[in-house]
Protein backbone atom coordinates (compact mmCIF):
# COMPACT_ATOMS: atom_id res chain seq x y z
CA UNK A 1 0.00 0.00 0.00
CA UNK A 2 1.34 3.44 -0.87
CA UNK A 3 2.36 5.66 2.06
CA UNK A 4 -0.15 8.35 1.11
CA UNK A 5 -3.14 5.98 0.97
CA UNK A 6 -5.52 6.06 3.96
CA UNK A 7 -6.14 2.75 5.71
CA UNK A 8 -9.04 0.68 4.45
CA UNK A 9 -11.98 0.80 6.88
CA UNK A 10 -12.72 -2.60 8.32
CA UNK A 11 -15.77 -4.45 7.03
CA UNK A 12 -18.26 -6.40 9.06
CA UNK A 13 -18.60 -10.15 8.35
CA UNK A 14 -21.98 -9.51 6.74
CA UNK A 15 -20.62 -6.93 4.25
CA UNK A 16 -20.24 -8.42 0.74
CA UNK A 17 -17.70 -5.77 -0.30
CA UNK A 18 -15.25 -3.42 1.37
CA UNK A 19 -15.84 0.26 2.08
CA UNK A 20 -14.34 1.49 -1.19
CA UNK A 21 -16.21 -1.01 -3.34
CA UNK A 22 -19.51 -0.41 -1.57
CA UNK A 23 -19.07 3.34 -1.97
CA UNK A 24 -18.77 2.87 -5.72
CA UNK A 25 -21.59 0.32 -5.85
CA UNK A 26 -24.00 2.55 -3.96
CA UNK A 27 -23.15 5.75 -5.82
CA UNK A 28 -25.95 7.38 -7.82
CA UNK A 29 -23.52 7.88 -10.69
CA UNK A 30 -20.94 5.05 -10.49
CA UNK A 31 -17.43 6.12 -11.39
CA UNK A 32 -16.40 5.55 -14.96
CA UNK A 33 -13.02 4.36 -13.71
CA UNK A 34 -11.28 3.74 -10.41
CA UNK A 35 -7.56 3.91 -9.61
CA UNK A 36 -6.23 1.62 -6.89
CA UNK A 37 -2.88 0.06 -6.10
CA UNK A 38 -2.20 -3.64 -5.81
CA UNK A 39 -1.42 -3.37 -2.10
CA UNK A 40 -4.87 -1.95 -1.40
CA UNK A 41 -6.50 -4.68 -3.48
CA UNK A 42 -4.61 -7.33 -1.55
CA UNK A 43 -5.69 -5.81 1.78
CA UNK A 44 -9.31 -5.73 0.63
CA UNK A 45 -9.09 -9.33 -0.48
CA UNK A 46 -7.64 -10.37 2.89
CA UNK A 47 -10.56 -8.64 4.61
CA UNK A 48 -12.98 -10.80 2.63
CA UNK A 49 -14.09 -8.34 -0.06
CA UNK A 50 -15.13 -10.42 -3.06
CA UNK A 51 -14.66 -7.56 -5.52
CA UNK A 52 -11.13 -6.81 -4.31
CA UNK A 53 -10.32 -10.52 -4.34
CA UNK A 54 -11.39 -10.84 -7.98
CA UNK A 55 -9.48 -7.72 -8.96
CA UNK A 56 -6.37 -8.79 -7.07
CA UNK A 57 -6.39 -12.22 -8.71
CA UNK A 58 -6.69 -10.56 -12.14
CA UNK A 59 -3.88 -8.02 -11.75
CA UNK A 60 -1.62 -10.60 -10.10
CA UNK A 61 -1.39 -12.35 -13.48
CA UNK A 62 0.75 -9.42 -14.63
CA UNK A 63 2.22 -7.66 -11.58
CA UNK A 64 2.84 -8.24 -7.86
CA UNK A 65 4.29 -4.83 -6.99
CA UNK A 66 2.13 -3.52 -4.08
CA UNK A 67 2.74 0.09 -5.22
CA UNK A 68 1.67 -0.58 -8.82
CA UNK A 69 -1.32 1.51 -9.72
CA UNK A 70 -4.17 -0.11 -11.64
CA UNK A 71 -7.01 1.65 -13.48
CA UNK A 72 -10.32 -0.23 -13.66
CA UNK A 73 -12.88 0.73 -16.29
CA UNK A 74 -16.40 -0.64 -16.78
CA UNK A 75 -15.70 -2.53 -13.56
CA UNK A 76 -14.74 -5.29 -13.46
CA UNK A 77 -14.45 -5.92 -17.18
CA UNK A 78 -11.43 -3.85 -18.20
CA UNK A 79 -8.19 -2.71 -16.60
CA UNK A 80 -4.92 -1.04 -17.52
CA UNK A 81 -1.66 -0.25 -15.77
CA UNK A 82 -0.47 2.51 -18.10
CA UNK A 83 -3.44 3.57 -20.29
CA UNK A 84 -1.68 2.07 -23.31
CA UNK A 85 -2.26 -1.66 -22.96
CA UNK A 86 -5.66 -2.86 -21.77
CA UNK A 87 -6.81 -6.21 -20.40
CA UNK A 88 -10.27 -7.77 -20.34
CA UNK A 89 -11.70 -10.07 -17.68
CA UNK A 90 -14.18 -12.65 -18.94
CA UNK A 91 -15.92 -15.86 -17.95
CA UNK A 92 -16.61 -18.88 -20.12
CA UNK A 93 -20.15 -19.56 -21.40
CA UNK A 94 -22.19 -22.41 -20.03
CA UNK A 95 -21.68 -21.68 -16.35
CA UNK A 96 -24.14 -20.55 -13.69
CA UNK A 97 -25.65 -17.29 -15.05
CA UNK A 98 -26.08 -16.04 -11.48
CA UNK A 99 -22.41 -16.50 -10.67
CA UNK A 100 -20.37 -13.32 -11.12
CA UNK A 101 -23.17 -11.67 -13.16
CA UNK A 102 -21.20 -8.47 -13.87
CA UNK A 103 -18.44 -10.31 -15.73
CA UNK A 104 -18.81 -10.50 -19.49
CA UNK A 105 -18.87 -13.80 -21.35
CA UNK A 106 -15.88 -14.49 -23.58
CA UNK A 107 -14.44 -17.30 -25.63
CA UNK A 108 -10.95 -18.73 -25.95
CA UNK A 109 -9.25 -17.49 -29.12
CA UNK A 110 -7.13 -19.46 -31.55
CA UNK A 111 -3.93 -18.00 -32.97
CA UNK A 112 -5.44 -17.77 -36.47
CA UNK A 113 -8.89 -16.88 -37.77
CA UNK A 114 -8.36 -19.55 -40.44
CA UNK A 115 -8.22 -22.33 -37.83
CA UNK A 116 -10.75 -25.12 -37.55
CA UNK A 117 -11.46 -23.92 -34.02
CA UNK A 118 -12.56 -20.55 -35.38
CA UNK A 119 -14.77 -22.22 -37.98
CA UNK A 120 -16.48 -24.33 -35.32
CA UNK A 121 -17.14 -21.16 -33.30
CA UNK A 122 -18.67 -19.43 -36.34
CA UNK A 123 -20.89 -22.42 -37.04
CA UNK A 124 -22.03 -22.38 -33.44
CA UNK A 125 -22.96 -18.70 -33.64
CA UNK A 126 -24.85 -19.24 -36.89
CA UNK A 127 -26.73 -22.20 -35.42
CA UNK A 128 -27.69 -20.15 -32.37
CA UNK A 129 -28.81 -17.29 -34.60
CA UNK A 130 -31.01 -19.41 -36.88
CA UNK A 131 -32.55 -21.50 -34.10
CA UNK A 132 -33.08 -19.05 -31.23
CA UNK A 133 -33.52 -15.59 -32.79
CA UNK A 134 -37.08 -14.94 -33.89
CA UNK A 135 -36.02 -12.61 -36.69
CA UNK A 136 -33.53 -15.14 -38.07
CA UNK A 137 -35.31 -18.43 -37.47
CA UNK A 138 -35.71 -20.34 -40.72
CA UNK A 139 -33.76 -17.73 -42.70
CA UNK A 140 -32.04 -20.37 -44.84
CA UNK A 141 -35.22 -22.20 -45.81
CA UNK A 142 -37.31 -19.06 -46.42
CA UNK A 143 -34.89 -17.28 -48.77
CA UNK A 144 -36.99 -15.24 -51.21
CA UNK A 145 -34.47 -12.83 -52.77
CA UNK A 146 -31.54 -13.36 -55.09
CA UNK A 147 -29.28 -10.78 -56.77
CA UNK A 148 -29.36 -10.54 -60.56
CA UNK A 149 -25.90 -12.12 -60.74
CA UNK A 150 -24.23 -14.37 -58.21
CA UNK A 151 -21.08 -16.50 -58.00
CA UNK A 152 -21.76 -20.21 -57.76
CA UNK A 153 -19.19 -22.28 -55.87
CA UNK A 154 -19.54 -25.73 -57.36
CA UNK A 155 -18.70 -28.96 -55.56
CA UNK A 156 -15.97 -29.51 -58.15
CA UNK A 157 -14.13 -26.41 -56.97
CA UNK A 158 -15.15 -24.15 -59.84
CA UNK A 159 -16.30 -20.53 -59.44
CA UNK A 160 -18.93 -19.58 -62.01
CA UNK A 161 -20.82 -16.33 -62.58
CA UNK A 162 -24.53 -17.08 -62.93
CA UNK A 163 -27.61 -15.01 -63.73
CA UNK A 164 -31.30 -15.37 -62.86
CA UNK A 165 -30.73 -18.02 -60.20
CA UNK A 166 -33.75 -18.93 -58.11
CA UNK A 167 -33.49 -17.74 -54.48
CA UNK A 168 -30.80 -19.59 -52.54
CA UNK A 169 -28.80 -18.97 -49.39
CA UNK A 170 -25.93 -16.65 -50.31
CA UNK A 171 -23.19 -14.62 -48.67
CA UNK A 172 -21.84 -11.15 -49.46
CA UNK A 173 -18.31 -9.78 -49.27
CA UNK A 174 -17.55 -6.32 -47.90
CA UNK A 175 -14.01 -5.26 -48.78
CA UNK A 176 -11.70 -2.40 -49.73
CA UNK A 177 -10.72 -2.30 -53.38
CA UNK A 178 -7.58 -0.31 -52.63
CA UNK A 179 -5.78 2.24 -54.82
CA UNK A 180 -4.91 -0.42 -57.39
CA UNK A 181 -8.58 -1.35 -57.68
CA UNK A 182 -9.69 -4.95 -58.02
CA UNK A 183 -7.22 -7.17 -59.91
CA UNK A 184 -10.12 -9.05 -61.48
CA UNK A 185 -13.51 -7.71 -62.45
CA UNK A 186 -16.43 -8.48 -64.70
CA UNK A 187 -16.36 -6.45 -67.90
CA UNK A 188 -18.39 -6.60 -71.07
CA UNK A 189 -15.41 -8.47 -72.56
CA UNK A 190 -15.07 -11.03 -69.74
CA UNK A 191 -18.64 -11.75 -68.64
CA UNK A 192 -19.18 -14.58 -71.12
CA UNK A 193 -16.00 -16.40 -70.09
CA UNK A 194 -16.82 -15.88 -66.39
CA UNK A 195 -20.16 -17.61 -66.97
CA UNK A 196 -18.14 -20.65 -67.93
CA UNK A 197 -15.59 -20.32 -65.10
CA UNK A 198 -13.60 -17.68 -63.25
CA UNK A 199 -10.01 -18.96 -62.92
CA UNK A 200 -9.26 -19.32 -59.21
CA UNK A 201 -5.63 -18.29 -59.71
CA UNK A 202 -6.82 -14.89 -60.95
CA UNK A 203 -8.85 -14.17 -57.82
CA UNK A 204 -7.31 -11.83 -55.26
CA UNK A 205 -6.30 -13.19 -51.86
CA UNK A 206 -9.39 -11.61 -50.32
CA UNK A 207 -11.69 -13.20 -52.91
CA UNK A 208 -10.03 -16.61 -52.50
CA UNK A 209 -10.41 -16.45 -48.73
CA UNK A 210 -14.06 -15.41 -49.02
CA UNK A 211 -14.72 -18.36 -51.33
CA UNK A 212 -12.91 -20.66 -48.90
CA UNK A 213 -15.00 -19.40 -45.97
CA UNK A 214 -18.22 -20.04 -47.88
CA UNK A 215 -17.15 -23.54 -48.85
CA UNK A 216 -16.23 -24.36 -45.26
CA UNK A 217 -19.63 -23.11 -44.11
CA UNK A 218 -21.45 -25.02 -46.89
CA UNK A 219 -22.64 -21.81 -48.54
CA UNK A 220 -22.66 -22.28 -52.31
CA UNK A 221 -23.31 -18.73 -53.51
CA UNK A 222 -21.53 -15.43 -52.85
CA UNK A 223 -22.05 -11.89 -54.15
CA UNK A 224 -18.94 -9.78 -54.77
CA UNK A 225 -19.50 -6.34 -56.26
CA UNK A 226 -16.63 -6.24 -58.77
CA UNK A 227 -17.57 -9.65 -60.16
CA UNK A 228 -21.37 -9.39 -60.05
CA UNK A 229 -21.68 -5.94 -61.61
CA UNK A 230 -20.41 -5.21 -65.13
CA UNK A 231 -17.79 -2.62 -64.28
CA UNK A 232 -17.55 -0.92 -67.69
CA UNK A 233 -21.31 -0.60 -68.14
CA UNK A 234 -22.78 2.62 -66.75
CA UNK A 235 -26.26 1.22 -67.24
CA UNK A 236 -25.58 -2.02 -65.34
CA UNK A 237 -23.72 -0.20 -62.58
CA UNK A 238 -26.55 2.28 -62.09
CA UNK A 239 -29.11 -0.52 -61.97
CA UNK A 240 -27.22 -2.89 -59.65
CA UNK A 241 -25.60 -0.36 -57.32
CA UNK A 242 -29.08 0.92 -56.48
CA UNK A 243 -29.90 -2.55 -55.14
CA UNK A 244 -26.88 -2.89 -52.83
CA UNK A 245 -28.81 -2.25 -49.63
CA UNK A 246 -31.28 -4.96 -50.61
CA UNK A 247 -28.51 -7.34 -51.65
CA UNK A 248 -26.66 -7.06 -48.34
CA UNK A 249 -29.84 -7.06 -46.27
CA UNK A 250 -30.98 -10.37 -47.76
CA UNK A 251 -27.64 -12.14 -47.49
CA UNK A 252 -27.46 -14.97 -44.98
CA UNK A 253 -23.97 -13.82 -44.03
CA UNK A 254 -21.67 -10.90 -44.83
CA UNK A 255 -17.94 -11.56 -44.77
CA UNK A 256 -16.03 -8.40 -43.88
CA UNK A 257 -12.35 -8.20 -44.84
CA UNK A 258 -11.89 -5.72 -42.02
CA UNK A 259 -8.10 -5.67 -41.75
CA UNK A 260 -7.33 -5.59 -45.48
CA UNK A 261 -6.69 -2.31 -47.25
CA UNK A 262 -6.88 -4.00 -50.66
CA UNK A 263 -7.32 -7.39 -52.29
CA UNK A 264 -3.88 -8.62 -51.26
CA UNK A 265 -4.71 -8.64 -47.55
CA UNK A 266 -7.12 -11.58 -47.51
CA UNK A 267 -9.86 -12.31 -45.00
CA UNK A 268 -7.85 -14.36 -42.52
CA UNK A 269 -5.35 -13.05 -40.00
CA UNK A 270 -3.06 -14.20 -37.21
CA UNK A 271 -3.71 -12.82 -33.75
CA UNK A 272 -1.22 -11.25 -31.38
CA UNK A 273 -0.31 -13.86 -28.76
CA UNK A 274 -1.19 -11.37 -26.00
CA UNK A 275 -4.83 -11.61 -27.12
CA UNK A 276 -4.73 -15.41 -27.23
CA UNK A 277 -2.86 -16.37 -24.07
CA UNK A 278 -5.02 -16.08 -20.95
CA UNK A 279 -4.22 -15.70 -17.28
CA UNK A 280 -6.39 -17.62 -14.81
CA UNK A 281 -8.44 -15.53 -12.38
CA UNK A 282 -10.71 -18.31 -11.11
CA UNK A 283 -9.73 -21.81 -12.15
CA UNK A 284 -11.95 -23.15 -14.92
CA UNK A 285 -14.28 -20.18 -15.18
CA UNK A 286 -12.79 -16.66 -15.14
CA UNK A 287 -9.78 -15.50 -17.17
CA UNK A 288 -7.94 -12.34 -18.22
CA UNK A 289 -6.13 -11.49 -21.46
CA UNK A 290 -4.86 -8.56 -23.47
CA UNK A 291 -7.72 -6.73 -25.13
CA UNK A 292 -7.82 -6.50 -28.91
CA UNK A 293 -8.11 -3.03 -30.51
CA UNK A 294 -11.68 -1.79 -30.43
CA UNK A 295 -13.71 -1.22 -33.59
CA UNK A 296 -14.88 2.26 -34.41
CA UNK A 297 -11.91 4.20 -33.09
CA UNK A 298 -11.50 7.82 -34.09
CA UNK A 299 -10.34 8.31 -37.66
CA UNK A 300 -6.57 8.50 -37.86
CA UNK A 301 -6.00 6.60 -34.62
CA UNK A 302 -3.77 3.53 -34.60
CA UNK A 303 -6.76 1.30 -33.79
CA UNK A 304 -8.79 2.74 -36.67
CA UNK A 305 -5.90 2.30 -39.09
CA UNK A 306 -5.76 -1.38 -38.12
CA UNK A 307 -9.30 -1.82 -39.50
CA UNK A 308 -9.27 0.07 -42.84
CA UNK A 309 -12.65 -1.27 -43.92
CA UNK A 310 -14.28 0.52 -40.97
CA UNK A 311 -13.07 3.86 -42.28
CA UNK A 312 -15.15 3.47 -45.44
CA UNK A 313 -18.34 5.50 -45.67
CA UNK A 314 -20.62 2.58 -46.55
CA UNK A 315 -19.64 0.71 -43.38
CA UNK A 316 -20.53 3.55 -41.00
Amino acid sequence: MAATDPPIPAIKPTDPVCFYCSRQKNAIDPWEFQILDIGRLRSGAELGCQTCDLRYRAVSCYSSDPDQRVIFQADPKRLTFDRRRFFEIFKLPGGDPCALPTIQIGYPLSSSTASEETLVRIKGWLHECTTTHDACRGAESSQSYMPKRILHLSHEGRVVLMESVKPQTYACLSHCWGPSQSPIKTLSTTIDSFKNEIPSQKLSATFRDAVDICRRLDIRYIWIDSLCIIQDSDEDWAEESAKMAEIYANAFLTIAATKSKDGTGGCYSNRDVSHVNCGTVIEGSVFIRGQMPRFGGPAGSKAAESWPLLLRGWVK
